[in-house]
């Protein structure tokens, strides 16, 4: 056999096992950029989203942060980007900060309507659980949006959209992460640009009419 035949049969091997090595590392340890944009909710949703909390990551360094991550066609303003998730929904981000305040005071997630960003569902597997609820206008006799605000600290809403029924796969189409010092200010923003004016109780999964027809707590 050739010596240089001999030489490349010994090296294709050893080169296919290197290429291999190489991709198999690039799948198993995506680079900082692919972490950094990566977006798991809930697992992702406390104690951040995108690395970024509300509260405790200063507003300068989040909006730093959408600088150096987010691409440049993905920029939809200084405060705003978006995202595509796995089954292709673009993902509207938003981030707020107010005069006075030092950090970062709301993160903003929302589909308008195309797609959902999590269900229900997975929201009440994760343990977070439902301590009040407004409801906004109707839409039909079966068809409304309804805001859902999660947990003691009120710091987390999700707005759904709700047609016939309120089940474990009801999309959540906005979900909000608060600081707890804009947390009343973004509530009264939501529910004034949404028109939530209704505070109803949970009554946990049922028919959208149950809830339509719910006695009001109060109006905002």
């Amino acid at each position: 056999m050739p010596r240089n035949l001999r030489r490349l049969l010994i090296q294709f091997p050893l080169g296919c096992m290197i290429l291999f090595g190489v991709l198999i590392a690039r799948v198993s340890h995506p680079s900082d950029r692919e972490q950094a944009l990566s977006f798991n909710p809930p697992a992702c949703l406390m104690p951040c989203i995108f690395k970024l909390i509300p509260g405790e990551t200063s507003y300068q360094d989040a909006l730093a942060w959408v600088d150096e991550n987010i691409p440049s066609q993905h920029h939809l303003g200084p405060q705003k980007f978006w995202i595509e998730d796995e089954s292709g929904t673009q993902i509207f981000v938003t981030l707020r900060g107010y005069e006075g305040v030092r950090d970062l005071t709301k993160i903003e997630l929302t589909t308008y309507d195309k797609g959902y960003i999590i269900t229900l569902g997975q929201m009440l597997d994760a343990g977070y659980q439902p301590m009040r609820m407004y409801r906004g206008r109707r839409v039909g006799s079966t068809i409304a949006k309804f805001l859902i605000v999660f947990d003691g600290e009120q710091r987390i809403l999700a707005v759904i959209n709700a047609d016939g029924y309120i089940a474990d796969d009801t999309p959540i189409i906005s979900l909000v992460m608060l600081s707890n010092t804009g947390r009343n200010i973004a509530l009264a923003d939501i529910q004034t640009g949404w028109g939530f004016d209704y505070e109803i109780f949970w009554q946990g999964y049922g028919s959208t009419r149950k809830y339509l027809n719910s006695p009001i707590q109060s109006l905002s």
